[in-house]
């Protein structure tokens, strides 16, 4: 059943509007925690959103609409293997013979969608790694066992079984078939977040995230060489984020021409080398000259320099930002653009967004929590059908950002 909302909220949305003024430079002080095992989840615009424990997860997974990746908790040295010896027919035979000669399969640190789990497929396109998707069914089907070592030393045998109507099944068990577990992940029981992760150790869903956040601070997996990983300690952009790096630059703290650069994509873009360790003196030397300019979700730019960073023994870091763009734009004026329309509104079950180009679709109540989100890498027009039947009677806002614009329209949903 739809509850209803008062009337008087759904005209909120007519008197929304933001003035903001350049920000002062402002000096933030985050921790991770002595051998970092704190992960930090931070907003430019509100600060620390939630430090939360980075040692308590094991696997997550991808909430986006279309998204099938699967990562590990490899800042904690967690390590995935892809079984050689057989499918998943062959669960009960399972070993660890010959693990040692076995490559490790690690995350991603460019897409969040791409975890360690993908990394065993053949390039195919129905190929995601852990299984092959149905062209029929729609549902990815897995064909692939994973051994996994666990932080601490324990081994798992685990199967992705299926992902079918944003569910995703699953099983793990000790190698000789104890303590078997079968379990599902819900993409509609995260709305609004990243990644879900579950404990395999606890057999646990975990919500880590909030709500909102553009940078995470924390210990993760890069590839340093061609086949060297390493764990590494920085910073990771949101999916739907973009910065660049301005290196070398007279004066980090003032210098603001970002416009000369390129904004990426990449959830590395900042990553873990605007520091470096000194061997002399056993302390960590910060870049010099460097500055980083990060585009949040608003399309607003912010300037960020590192000022210490103190190494594990209390993973301490510093930084100033400062905001250097003036937004003071209205719903009212941000809709001046015939290219962006919904129809119906109000609308029942499904509603149907037309827009061109690449970009972000959100669907956001009027408090700002993201309900779905919708990524578009097709440069020409396109028509996308949402399904809003799970939506409760009221007002919402359906937002178009892409590098360019952000445009939001308001949605009745009857």
């Amino acid at each position: 059943m739809k509850i209803s909302i008062p009337l008087f909220i759904a005209t909120l949305v007519f008197a929304l509007s933001t003035t903001q003024g350049v920000s002062q430079m402002q000096t933030v002080d985050l921790s991770l925690g002595a051998d970092y095992e704190k992960q930090s989840f931070y907003s430019l615009s509100m600060g620390e959103q939630a430090n939360v424990d980075n040692t308590n997860w094991d696997i997550a997974f991808d909430l986006t609409p279309f998204g099938s990746g699967i990562r590990i908790n490899g800042g904690t040295g967690t390590k995935l293997y892809s079984w050689p010896n057989g499918k998943i027919a062959d669960w009960a035979s399972v070993d660890t013979l010959g693990l040692s000669t076995w490559k490790s399969l690690n995350n991603s640190d460019t897409s969040w969608g791409i975890g360690a789990f993908n990394m065993n497929s053949n390039g195919s396109s129905t190929d995601l790694g852990w299984g092959i998707y149905n062209t029929v069914t729609h549902a990815v089907e897995g064909d692939s066992i994973y051994v996994i070592v666990l932080a601490d030393k324990s081994v798992k045998k685990l199967e992705i079984t299926k992902l079918k109507s944003g569910t995703y099944s699953f099983r793990h068990a000790n190698l000789d078939g104890t303590g078997e577990v079968m379990n599902t992940v819900k993409k509609s029981d995260y709305a609004g977040k990243r990644l879900a992760y579950y404990s395999l150790k606890n057999d646990q869903g975990l919500d880590r995230e909030p709500a909102d956040w553009d940078l995470v601070f924390t210990k993760y997996v890069t590839q340093l060489a061609p086949g060297v990983y390493y764990g590494v300690t920085g910073v990771l952009l949101n999916s739907d984020r973009t910065a660049q790096k301005a290196s070398p630059v007279g004066d980090p703290e003032t210098y603001s021409d970002y416009q000369s650069g390129t904004f990426l994509t990449a959830m590395n873009t900042i990553g873990y080398n605007w520091k470096r360790f000194n061997m002399q003196t056993f302390s960590y030397d910060l870049a010099d000259s460097t500055c980083y300019f990060v585009k949040d979700q608003n399309l607003d730019v912010y300037r960020l320099v590192f000022t210490a960073f103190d190494g594990s023994s209390t993973g301490d870091i510093s930084f100033k930002q400062e905001k250097l763009t003036k937004t003071s734009t209205s719903i009212a004026e941000q809709n001046n653009n015939a290219g962006f329309s919904i129809y119906p509104n109000p609308a029942n079950d499904v509603v149907n967004v037309t827009f061109e180009g690449e970009g972000q679709l959100m669907i956001t109540d009027m408090s700002g929590k993201t309900l779905q989100q919708h990524l578009s890498d097709d440069n020409g027009w396109q028509v996308i059908t949402l399904d809003i039947a799970e939506l409760s009677r009221g007002a919402y806002l359906i937002h178009w950002v892409s590098e360019n614009q952000r445009i939001t329209r308001q949605l009745i949903v009857e």
